[in-house]
């Protein structure tokens, strides 16, 4: 039998508040991934095993009463979070000011009330997001923080993430609520809404279980357990690095106040019994009276409702986290060698914290061990996972406090060329051959290290250890903030970089990378190739490698965590991306979890990959002495290679690339060759990042329209030109195929491949059908470079077709739009927050629109999820086509886009 706290009755608006909350169990469901999933799915997997147990009857019931449950459980997390708000709200104020007065900070004192909030505009009159921005600026602007998220943006809706002190909050409740027909449904951020999906599970895995073996820095495997916290909206406002570390210090006390206040409660309770006395508990609230599922908020009398909700919160997991809290947080113990351990960062866009539960990187890192030496310590540490569960608990009852989530572990993509992303025909170099070589360009590479006197690097200088040296003939840069200044034995850094850039001193050049005259920046996250360190926040990675503008604007991280809901990590990458280093390409691996058995794996690509403004590189074959035994060639997935979509049905990976096999330099190769084979989707990204390389030199250099350097004027790409270059030239493949390792002509023939699937994406990389050369194949290139676009407006290209046998012969219209969208909100469901479109359109001279209107990616309504979308079609001799980009729904004023489209084509006109 649970043991549920009642709360003090402050239920005179209960059941006027359950009425009110027009944002269903549903509705909520579909703006974000959070634990509410998890809970439900508890209840209902409870429900099923009941079912079981019981007659057909009893158990169709069941079934059919499963939406009262979810109702039971959603107004009651609802129902505790408005009891928390209103609780403060009737603080006296000077008790509050008490309260504050103790707190130091001037911006933590006027931060502290602030409670988290999600509201909803569901305006008809008001089409876009920056529209319904506005008016809730209009209508609340007095009440709510300034600051918002958009959490979820469509034609029906916008959602954010906003915050009001308590007794604001409580008004904005009355007057949204004060119309039946209002355009607004507001609810507030109750703690197991604010933990993302499976957290709860991913804690419990195997990998996240460590003790003192596991404390080695130079352990093989090593990571970080690392809990992310990010804060309420307004509370990021203008903080310094002090005072964003005096709030998470703050918040991560007050998680552990719980803790002892529960555990004096327990210890009171018992010493009544075993006397026969009665004490007075504490007014002050336990972990367990604080959590909405463990922690009734209904009046003491148990009527029908109430008797139903409780069977509803046995039946979901309220029984387990009671017993997580008192052997975790409310245990004697405290948990207290967890606390004395751990270490807090704030990120660098002072938006939250991480917590370090094991810290073995960075400059603050191996602590006293102490805390470990025996079994009794052991349960108060992190090692105890009843302590980290609870602790996330506590952290997510804060009202300083927008999102939980933990990562897993990294891992670097490798499994156990050039002509075929050049031109697809067999020793056909034609762009290195005219000269595109990557000269001038400097690329990044975050990966376990490089062997800096390697025939394909060296030899390179001391001084561009943290520093920069132009003069190098490789290596200009070497970082070593988060690792050492060296690869290991076979190690994979240097075989990344050498796919990338590598280019031999002397001897055999067959593994020459292919930017081969590019430099490289190398950012080492390993220490002796080892253990892997991704940083929460990629702020200092960007600025490191871009060195002011005059760095690297390419980068390739060939490592991944496991699939995933959208993360911090990717909102990092994401707005960084968007706000500061719109030059920079960040290439990722997809992973190669793909292969099931013999059978294809969806939905497992990880993050970076999965970002919006990154691009997600899948693994294809290779061809000709690089096919491996029974392999059928580069039209052909390699099947281990992750897939799509992503948790909100984004397409990925974006672009595919020979990843099956590759020559590549060798690290630290004692007597052996120098060179070996490698795959994988960690040696595919490189590929692309290196044909990366190369567009970035053909517009720097004026290769653009004609071909050949000098002949236009330079253009200095961003980011999502060229991004948009790379989707533009994607070729489909044939199929999905895989060979048994026990027998070589034993083939597995997967599923026939599609463009804009989620295998494949935008399909195989090919230059070669994407950047005009002035080699005979005489097609034309139109471009939009980083192009600004107001919400609703329109730009339009008016092309017509010029196809002749001799000089320009194919009819394909290729179109690709991209551009880099903000960062969405943690968890999701639908984080495209800036929706652009283009389409084709046949017309006539006269002007009149006719003909049917081509839409991206295949999608007959057009897409609203991707940020990059992709129209083919096939051109009529000598018709017209108006190319259109429209920004149909933003949810900001402006946004930047790029757009390549190419074919046999004349430019008529340009409206942009």
């Amino acid at each position: 039998m649970v043991n549920f706290v009642t709360a003090k009755a402050l239920f005179v608006t209960f059941l006027w508040a359950r009425a009110c909350d027009s944002l269903t169990l549903e509705e909520f469901k579909g703006l974000l991934f959070t634990e509410v999933h998890d809970e439900v799915d508890a209840v209902l997997s409870s429900r099923q095993n009941r079912r079981r147990n019981e007659n057909t009857n009893s158990a169709k019931d069941l079934i059919q009463d499963a939406p009262d449950d979810f109702h039971y459980l959603w107004n009651h997390v609802i129902d505790h979070g408005w009891s928390t708000i209103d609780s403060q709200a009737l603080e006296s104020n000077d008790v509050r000011d008490r309260r504050r007065s103790l707190r130091g900070s001037s911006t933590a004192i006027d931060t502290f009330s602030l409670h988290p909030l999600l509201i909803c505009n569901k305006s008809l009159q008001h089409k876009t997001g920056i529209q319904r921005k506005r008016m809730i600026e209009a209508d609340f602007g007095d009440i709510l923080h300034s600051d918002k998220i958009v959490v979820y943006n469509d034609n029906e809706k916008t959602c954010f993430h906003v915050s009001a002190i308590a007794m604001e909050a409580t008004k904005l409740r009355n007057i949204t609520s004060a119309s039946f027909q209002s355009d607004y449904d507001i609810v507030p951020m109750t703690d197991i809404m604010k933990i993302t999906v499976n957290t709860f599970a991913e804690i419990s895995h195997d990998t996240w279980s460590f003790s003192t073996s596991d404390l080695d820095r130079n352990k093989e495997g090593q990571w970080e357990r690392m809990i992310r916290v990010a804060f309420t909206v307004g509370n990021h406002q203008a903080l310094t690095d002090s005072e964003v570390m005096s709030l998470a210090r703050d918040i991560v006390s007050s998680a552990q106040s719980l803790g002892r206040v529960g555990a004096e409660h327990r210890r009171l309770v018992s010493d009544s019994k075993s006397d026969g006395t009665h004490r007075l508990l504490s007014t002050q609230k336990s972990l367990i009276e604080s959590f909405s599922l463990t922690s009734s908020t209904i009046q003491l009398s148990r009527d029908d409702n109430t008797r139903r909700l409780l069977d509803v919160l046995r039946r979901g997991r309220a029984e387990r986290f009671i017993m997580t809290a008192q052997n975790g947080l409310e245990a004697d113990h405290g948990c207290q060698s967890m606390f004395d351990r751990m270490e807090i960062r704030s990120h660098d866009d002072k938006k939250g914290f991480d917590i370090v539960l094991n810290p073995i990187f960075g400059q603050n890192s191996m602590h006293n061990d102490s805390a470990y030496d025996d079994e009794a310590s052991d349960n108060s540490s992190a090692s105890n996972l009843d302590c980290i569960v609870s602790f996330v608990m506590a952290l997510s009852t804060h009202s300083s406090v927008l999102n939980v989530e933990v990562d897993s572990a990294p891992t670097f993509d490798d499994y156990d060329a050039k002509w075929i992303t050049q031109s697809k025909q067999q020793g056909q170099t034609p762009l290195s051959d005219a000269g595109l070589t990557g000269r001038g360009q400097i690329v990044s590479v975050i990966d376990s290290g490089v062997q800096p006197d390697h025939r394909f690097f060296g030899p390179t200088s001391a001084t561009t250890i943290n520093n920069w040296d132009m003069e190098q003939r490789k290596i200009v840069s070497y970082y070593t903030y988060y690792g050492d200044d060296q690869d290991a034995k076979n190690g994979h850094g240097t075989a990344v970089a050498g796919i990338l850039v590598g280019k031999a001193m002397s001897g055999n050049t067959d593994a020459n990378g292919i930017a081969e005259d590019a430099k490289l920046h190398v950012v080492d996250v390993s220490n002796g190739g080892l253990g892997i360190y991704v940083p929460g926040s990629p702020s200092r990675l960007f600025a490191a490698m871009y060195n002011g503008g005059n760095g690297a604007k390419i980068a390739n991280g060939s490592f991944s965590t496991m699939y995933s809901v959208y993360r911090t990590s990717c909102r990092m990458y994401d707005n960084d991306l968007f706000d500061d280093y719109q030059e920079i390409v960040y290439v990722a691996s997809a992973g190669n979890e793909g292969l099931d058995g013999n059978v294809s794996k969806m939905n497992t690509i990880g993050n970076p990959a999965a970002c919006k403004n990154t691009i997600a590189v899948g693994a294809s074959q290779s061809s000709e002495s690089k096919v491996s035994n029974g392999d059928m060639g580069m039209n052909y997935l390699a099947m281990f290679s992750s897939r799509g979509p992503t948790a909100d049905d984004r397409m990925k990976p974006d672009i595919v690339a020979p990843g099956y096999t590759l020559e590549t330099a060798r690290a630290q190769p004692d007597n052996e060759q120098d060179t070996y084979s490698v795959m994988g989707t960690s040696f595919a990204a490189p590929v692309v990042a290196g044909n990366a390389a190369l567009v970035r030199q053909y517009f720097e250099e004026g290769w653009f329209p004609c071909g050949s350097p000098g002949c236009g004027a330079p253009i200095r790409p961003s980011g999502s030109l060229v991004k948009a270059v790379l989707m533009n030239g994607g070729q489909n493949l044939e199929r999905v195929q895989h060979v048994l390792a026990s027998s070589p002509e034993d083939k597995v023939i997967g599923e026939d491949l599609r463009p804009y699937d989620n295998s494949q994406g935008m399909g195989l990389l090919n230059l070669a059908s994407t950047l005009p050369m002035n080699d005979g194949t005489n097609f034309h290139g139109l471009v939009q470079n980083n192009q600004e676009i107001r919400d609703g407006e329109k730009h339009t290209f008016l092309v017509r077709a010029k196809i002749a046998r001799t000089v320009c012969s194919s009819p394909e219209l290729s179109v690709t739009l991209a551009w880099y969208d903000q960062g969405a909100a943690n968890g999701c469901t639908k984080c495209l927050l800036n929706d652009l479109d283009v389409t084709v359109q046949e017309r006539t001279r006269s002007g009149t629109l006719t003909g049917p209107v081509f839409r991206s990616n295949n999608k007959i309504d057009g897409d609203d999820r991707n940020n990059v979308e992709r129209v083919r079609i096939y051109m009529g001799k000598n018709k017209r086509y108006l190319i259109t980009v429209k920004a149909t729904n933003l949810s900001l004023d402006t946004i930047r886009y790029s757009m390549i489209s190419t074919g046999c084509f004349k430019v008529l006109q340009v409206n942009a």
